[in-house]
Formats: structure tokens, C-alpha cells, sequence
């Protein structure tokens, strides 16, 4: 893990969030189950004005949280999507927090963005929760299909979307999907071949009246 010192440091060396070098993301994986890879597709953006050079740390142990290949140059504007790979491992019990640093230089000064990776275990879901990875096939077309039920436990209906995924997914219905008090809805998606090799789970993020009530994530089984 990064240090305290070199964080510091950066800072001391003239990066700020106002010129787009340094700052700071949460990644919301919700509810999980253990012993499986969780993934998700967020980008960046480089609102610095200059080009940017981007790294990051280059962990691979098993559980360590993982940033895949991310565009090495970003013209001012430009913006390249960040893979972020996550293992719960089965003997978590509660929750895990793990952060992922992605490193800026514009040539004259560097910074650093962090970004905190959040998962559980535990806690309360507005849906029933799902304990197994999801069944995923080849259909007729040739494309990967998977199906599951989401049962809503509130009283108020429920929408739910789906966060952090690459382009290729596409469900039946259409998301954001309408979840009625009580009542089983079912969610067909079907995925290319090339992404869900590169894409082995589902975040989905649960809205009531407006805001945010949760998020789940599933991992997909072959």
C-alpha cells in the first residue's frame, strides 16, 4: 500500500483537484458475494488543460485490487475508460474497502487520484438478495445470455439500472426497468462474447423517489 509520506509529497510538489491533477472517487459495489472477481468501467476525464501522462501501481497478487490498462496519454478533453478488478475473498464476513491510485504528470508537476473501492457482505438490500452467480449461456444468436428474478421488499416501486459496465450489455427490459412492491420482475441480458470475456459481473443500483437505496453486484457464471 501507497504511503502517507509519498502522498504527502505529492501534494507538497503543487498537484490540486482544481487543475484536474489530484482528487478523489468512491466506487459503490454494494452488496456481494464472496469468492468471486467483481468489475467495473468508470472513466476519466482530463479536465487539466494539458496533456496528461497516467499510470498507476502495477499490484498483482490475487486479492489485490487491480486498475487494467489504462490510456497511458489523455489530450485536454480527452477521456479513456478505467477497468478496476476487485476479489472478495470467501472468508470476508462484513465489509472490504480497498483503494486504487492513478497517477497524473503533466511534465511540470504530478498528482494523484485515489479512488476507494467499496464492498460488503452484509446489510440490508430493497430487493431480495441473490446468493449465486448468474447462469450465463450461449443463445441461438450466439450471444451470451443470463437471466435473473429481482423481488422488491419495499412498499414504494423501485427502479433499478445497471452502473459500471462496458458497452455491449443489453437487457429486457430496457434499464432503467420498473420494480413493483412485491412483485418478481425478470432481467434478460445478453452480452458479445469479446466483452463479457473482459467483464465477469453486474452492479445494479436500486432508486426510490428519486435517490439511491442500494446497489448489488453479481457475478456471472459459465
Amino acid at each position: 500500500m501507497i504511503s502517507w509520506l509519498l502522498i504527502l509529497s505529492l501534494a507538497a510538489n503543487g498537484t490540486g483537484s482544481e487543475e484536474g491533477l489530484s482528487g478523489s472517487a468512491e466506487i459503490d459495489l454494494g452488496r456481494v458475494i464472496p469468492g468471486h472477481y467483481y468489475y467495473y468501467k468508470e472513466f476519466f476525464v482530463n479536465r487539466s488543460g494539458v496533456p496528461l501522462k497516467l499510470s498507476h501501481s502495477s499490484m498483482r497478487c490475487a486479492n489485490c485490487p487491480q486498475l487494467l490498462s489504462p490510456m497511458s496519454r489523455l489530450a485536454p478533453g480527452d477521456s479513456t475508460m478505467l477497468n478496476f478488478l476487485r476479489f472478495m475473498r470467501p472468508d470476508i464476513r462484513d465489509s472490504l474497502v480497498a483503494n486504487i491510485y492513478l497517477y497524473t504528470d503533466d511534465g511540470q508537476k504530478r498528482g494523484m487520484w485515489i479512488y476507494t473501492l467499496k464492498m460488503k457482505a452484509v446489510g440490508a438490500l430493497p430487493v431480495r438478495p441473490i446468493n449465486k452467480p448468474i447462469a450465463v449461456g450461449v443463445n441461438p444468436e450466439g450471444y451470451f445470455q443470463g437471466s435473473f428474478d429481482l423481488v422488491s421488499r419495499v412498499r414504494d416501486t423501485i427502479w433499478v439500472r445497471a452502473v459500471g459496465l462496458p458497452p455491449g450489455f443489453r437487457f429486457s427490459p430496457e434499464l432503467p426497468a420498473k420494480l413493483p412492491p412485491g412483485k418478481p420482475n425478470r432481467l434478460t441480458f445478453t452480452v458479445p462474447a469479446e466483452v463479457i470475456n473482459g467483464h465477469g459481473s453486474l452492479t445494479l443500483e436500486f432508486q426510490c423517489n428519486g435517490r439511491n437505496i442500494g446497489r448489488m453486484s453479481l457475478p456471472l457464471g459459465r
